[in-house]
């Protein structure tokens, strides 16, 4: 298990994952976990890819496997579980 700490932006990362560019305060943990918080601010996402693929707009938290995994847009959700809110599109 690579376990990799990162703080850029003040953000957090705990894991194998290429998001987080220029954004700030996001905490991201698990594999490829908030990849796609490249830019947005203030995300949460613990599990394996959580956040992984959608063009999230920031204020989301994601807790499971593929939470909030490929959700676009979406900013300010909240999903918990296994594949919770994944296919979502827009806001819920």
């Amino acid at each position: 298990m690579v376990i990799t700490t990162v703080h850029k932006n003040t953000n957090t990362i705990l894991g194998v994952t290429d998001g987080v560019t220029t954004a700030d305060g996001n905490t991201l943990v698990g594999f490829e976990a908030g990849n796609a918080t490249t830019t947005y601010d203030f995300d949460t996402a613990v599990g394996y890819r959580a956040l992984k693929l959608g063009g999230t707009n920031g204020s989301n938290t994601a807790v499971g496997y593929l939470a909030l995994g490929s959700a676009q847009p979406s900013y300010s959700n909240t999903a918990v579980g296994r594949e919770a809110l994944s296919r979502m599109n827009g806001n819920q």
